[in-house]
């Protein structure tokens, strides 16, 4: 019995050791909102004499930083809207649902012991390549708050049709 108290115990010291050694801060968001419009024409245009709106939106948020103990963060950003009446619909001849999905962010950066090394991988912001967001890989070492310098290879995932960030394959920066 005594033998089995020893070793209960001494499993409860490594998990309690490895769970400060891995000690990982985080933060997270979640926001909903929807916003509707009602509009009667006094005349009716094109046959109707609405023109109704409405939406609903969602937005998750996650940060997680010191993954272990190697410095490894992790960011995600995703965001969907909903337009009840945003997609014309020309053989019933009416507005339909339209769904927009957005990754705006999903990063893994990793910063060096004295935080000046960093690379980063997946879709994050380069402000100093005039971009919200870019698709790819990054390096980059900064000698003081000034001045640095990076490489980065990737794609702009900005689509020509929509000024929202969109997941699209085939984009090409």
């Amino acid at each position: 019995m005594k033998l089995f108290r020893l070793r209960t115990f001494a499993l409860f010291a490594v998990f309690l050791a490895a769970r400060a050694a891995l000690a990982t801060t985080y933060f997270g968001r979640v926001s909903l909102g929807s916003f509707i419009s009602n509009q009667s024409f006094t005349e009716k245009v094109d046959g109707t004499g609405a023109n109704d709106f409405a939406n609903a939106s969602a937005r998750v948020y996650f940060n997680a930083r010191d993954l272990g103990r190697n410095g490894l963060d992790f960011t995600t950003d995703v965001r969907n809207k909903a337009d009840l009446f945003g997609k014309f619909d020309p053989d019933a001849y009416a507005l339909t649902t339209k769904n927009t999905f957005q990754v705006r962010q999903f990063q893994f950066r990793y910063l060096g012991d004295s935080g000046r090394w960093q690379g980063h991988v997946g879709r994050f912001a380069v402000t100093e390549a005039g971009s919200q967001n870019l698709d790819g890989v990054m390096t980059s070492r900064e000698w003081h708050s000034d001045a640095g310098v990076g490489l980065f290879g990737g794609l702009d995932p900005k689509r020509p049709d929509s000024r929202d960030l969109k997941w699209d394959p085939t984009a090409q920066a």
